[in-house]
């Protein structure tokens, strides 16, 4: 028994969609800058103020 299949083009239309989208995702992620490395630069995670600690009473 054949099992049902649906439309051939409509199946490879549905492929070639998804082989776009994951290639432009791959294209995004190698092209554009990451926000990550603009924001996590060894000047940002170190603290250069000063700390006052009060007690409280």
């Amino acid at each position: 028994m054949k099992k049902y299949m649906g439309n051939k083009k409509e199946v490879l239309l549905f492929y070639l969609l998804m082989i776009a989208v994951i290639g432009w995702f791959v294209v995004a992620e190698t092209v554009y800058p990451s926000e990550r490395i603009k924001v996590s630069g060894p000047e940002n995670l170190t603290y250069r103020g000063t700390f006052t600690w009060q007690r409280d009473q």
